[in-house]
């Protein structure tokens, strides 16, 4: 395998240096007019391409990120290439370049680097039930390359025959990111808007590099600049209550590639009547916003699997079968809510988590399972089921080479401290949370006030322990009101009551 990824530093090094000839040759004379355009787009992608070569050779932090980036900005470069530049003699060159983009994308997408492999794997693999065929998962992607070239090419073939400007330039790729993105925000405002529609609330909205998410109250933005090209979107949205989850469910999946065929059709409409009118310069940008969201509209209503992530007509075609699957979607949604609603986690259908567990949840969403049912049996002061789930958890992880999500580290510290009175487990949990965050360079200083106070209390420095807690006491109240944070703040007050007991035992 790492001769593999070697091999893959080698493309990306390659690539950078045919970008660092075409910025010298500012390809060709039919665009030395746009010379600084053209050397600031190949310049960049030959950063891109040199970076990536680098962390894969050198094995770096941000192996992963890179490697995708450049993945992809060869798939663009390769496809571009075809459609717009006609080179009849490098033709099989690009489409092999391509091709290697994909794999690319394959075995990056799928395996962490060594400096995150900390994070938990997906399961990739179709599962029972789950309306997916394996060969449909694996060619979704290229089916959507092959339409949005195919469907690019038909325009500009429309185009002249109606005596519309074919003008290329390297201003052509700044369009279609542009108007990808554009497909990307009508295509997730649609679940948002359904989702506001069916009584739910919005947590998360993501077009590209543009994060918006709701933390503890609180929306937050981020702009990740290396997922520029990723061409990904996606929109939280959790139920405020559960009554006919199904049906609002269902609507708010389907309306993601409605809105998407409604705007590609307006588009195609547009398009359509530009000769003569004032729009026609624009035509290009809405061949590429009609072809992407066309393409985006109908793949989405195929079931696949890409990663570990659902098209909306594989969670539509799920939804639609009453059993285990819905039982599962209509879990997770809960567990989701309780962030934002006053959904607890002893509202959680525990039964559906167990009977999903090892089943339809495998890998990192199986642990996630066991984690559920003992922060459900937690809330409801089931102490030993709440033990019993979270033994399950670590079996899992000791058989495998997955880790927890980040937030569940400090859970398993105050678990084993507080439930198992286990100190040495638990501060090894404790040790492998700091090696997390120094990885992630994400601490979570007051997340584990609570679990500093149990490690204490489990090790006898119980005077240490009641100072810490009387810290995650009053952090937890400031906690907005919502259904996790009074499961919280419930978790704190049991910890008190052990506290106040210790204390009381050694006056």
């Amino acid at each position: 395998m790492r001769t593999v990824r070697l091999s893959f530093a080698g493309v990306f090094g390659l690539s950078a240096a045919v970008c660092l000839w075409f910025s010298a040759l500012g390809f060709g004379s039919a665009l030395r007019h746009e010379l600084p355009l053209t050397l600031v787009f190949a310049l960049g992608s030959a950063a891109v391409f040199a970076t990536a070569a680098w962390q894969i050779a050198t094995s770096g932090a941000f192996v992963r990120r890179w490697a995708l980036a450049a993945s992809v900005l060869l798939i663009l470069l390769s496809l571009f290439a075809i459609a717009y530049l006609s080179p009849h003699d490098f033709v099989l060159p690009l489409w092999a370049a391509a091709l290697l983009g994909y794999a690319g994308l394959a075995l990056f997408g799928s395996r962490k680097s060594a400096a995150v492999s900390a994070a938990p794997k997906p399961v990739s693999e179709a599962l029972p039930g789950d309306g997916t065929c394996a060969i449909a998962s694996k060619l979704a992607a290229l089916a959507a390359a092959a339409g949005a070239v195919e469907g690019t090419a038909h325009w500009s073939t429309w185009a002249a025959v109606h005596g519309l400007p074919l003008h290329d330039s390297p201003m052509i790729y700044i369009q279609y990111l542009a108007a990808t993105l554009l497909v990307l925000f009508l295509h997730e405002g649609g679940h948002a808007v359904a989702g506001i529609l069916m009584r739910m609330k919005v947590t998360a909205f993501i077009v590209g590099p543009f994060r918006w998410t709701l933390e503890d109250g609180r929306w937050l933005f981020e702009f990740r600049a290396l997922d520029i090209v990723s061409f990904l979107g996606a929109a939280g949205v959790v139920p405020a209550e559960m009554t006919n989850f199904r049906r609002r469910k269902l609507v708010q999946v389907a309306a993601g590639p409605v809105a998407s065929l409604l705007t590609g059709a307006l588009a195609v409409f547009a398009i359509l009547h530009a000769p003569g009118h004032a729009w026609a310069g624009g035509w290009r940008v809405l061949a590429y916003f009609a072809t992407i969201s066309l393409v985006v509209a109908f793949l989405n209503f195929i079931p696949f699997k890409l990663g570990s992530a659902y098209s909306d007509g594989a969670k539509l075609y799920q939804l639609r079968r009453d059993g285990l699957w819905a039982d599962y979607h209509r879990l997770i949604a809960a567990i989701h809510a309780t962030k934002v609603t006053e959904l607890r986690p002893r509202d959680y259908d525990v039964a559906t988590a167990e009977r999903a567990a090892g089943t339809i949840a495998r890998g990192a969403d199986e642990l996630n399972m066991h984690l559920c049912a003992y922060a459900h049996y937690l809330d409801c002061g089931q102490l030993s089921e709440a033990r019993t789930a979270l033994l399950k958890a670590e079996s899992l992880c000791s058989r495998s080479s997955l880790e927890p999500a980040d937030h569940w580290y400090s859970e398993l510290v105050f678990a084993h401290a507080f439930l198992g009175r286990d100190s040495a487990a638990a501060r090894r949990w404790w040790n492998r949370m700091l090696s997390r965050e120094s990885l992630t360079r994400k601490p979570r200083t007051h997340v584990r006030l609570m679990s500093r106070a149990a490690l204490l209390l489990s090790e006898g420095r119980v005077a240490e322990a009641a100072e810490m807690w009387k810290k995650a006491d009053a952090w937890a109240r400031r906690l907005p009101r919502a259904g996790a944070s009074d499961a919280h703040r419930h978790s704190i007050q049991l910890l008190g009551n052990a506290v106040r007991e210790r204390l009381s035992s050694t006056a």
